[in-house]
């Protein structure tokens, strides 16, 4: 099986005067970033897509998408500075060096690592051995060191929280979490995602 980085997200802090001086752009280049404000964004005041100088043999150099830096939320929760990792970046080496280098070049402090998917690729279908497991009434099912109600299952979510065991969506994923929600695990088919996408 393979191992690998499927979300990263990093926090920083920034002073309210910077936030605000960043927000004034539109546009900015600075130490071979670019960034480029969305229009739309949903969760943010302050959302950009960012790029990176990138180079190839066939095609020279060309702007990379590295992520997302956003901030301004309403929620009262997330006051700080994020960078976004896409997908595609977190397989490139730029990524490790990432958490340095938008420090430097921003003059923001790296305070944590706020969001980290950790995805495990096997040869075999786990999503269809756990879904079997689960709905197998002859085992009980202990969440968060508690045996479960199997007619309202808290604790795991499959697209919906306090499922019966016996009878889940036409597409289920498993979402394990422990009581106060802080860690959690999620059991998909990735393959099925990919093809629908």
């Amino acid at each position: 099986f393979r191992v690998c980085i499927d979300k990263l997200e990093f926090t920083y802090s920034a002073t309210n005067e910077w936030k605000e001086d960043f927000a004034k752009h539109e546009r900015y280049n600075i130490g071979g970033l670019y960034f480029e404000r969305k229009k739309h964004c949903r969760y943010y005041q302050n959302e950009y897509s960012v790029f990176y100088d990138d180079y190839e043999e066939e095609r020279g150099e060309f702007p990379q998408f590295w992520g997302y830096l956003c901030y301004g939320s309403s929620n009262d929760f997330r006051q700080n500075v994020y960078f976004l990792f896409d997908n595609k970046a977190l397989y490139s080496d730029l990524a490790m060096n990432a958490r340095y280098y938008l420090e430097d070049v921003l003059n923001i402090e790296f305070r944590y690592i706020s969001k980290l998917d950790i995805a495990v690729d096997f040869n075999f279908k786990v999503s269809t051995c756990l879904m079997k497991a689960y709905k197998n009434l002859d085992y009980n099912l202990i969440i968060n060191d508690k045996c479960a109600d199997d007619s309202k299952v808290d604790g795991v979510g499959v697209y919906a929280g306090n499922n019966p065991r016996k009878r889940l969506f036409a597409k289920p994923e498993l979402i394990f979490s422990n009581s106060d929600k802080s860690s959690s695990l999620k059991v998909y088919d990735k393959r099925r995602e990919i093809d629908e996408s």
